[in-house]
């Protein structure tokens, strides 16, 4: 045994950094997998944010429009009767 040991020690050395190397990259990569879950998790609620203010923009400018409408009513009716 010992002497498969002092033949081999670099080899078997070598596998053991390897595996811990495997096994520190694995957390690394657990770590980044719950990165991203918080990142797209902070993205959808900022997206429903921008959906919702975008809505009300939206219904801001529907509400301008009409008012822009009745207010060109109420001026060409006001031409007419001037006429």
């Amino acid at each position: 045994m010992e002497q498969i040991i002092q033949n081999y020690w670099p080899i078997i050395l070598t596998m053991i950094g390897y595996i811990i190397w495997l096994v520190r990259l694995e957390g690394k990569v657990e770590t980044n997998e719950d990165d991203i879950s918080e990142f797209k998790a902070e993205k959808k609620d900022e997206f429903e944010d921008v959906n919702k203010k975008l809505d009300s923009l939206n219904r801001t400018l529907t509400e301008l429009c009409i008012s822009f409408a009745e207010l060109s009513g109420y001026i060409k009716r006001c031409n007419e009767e001037k006429e």
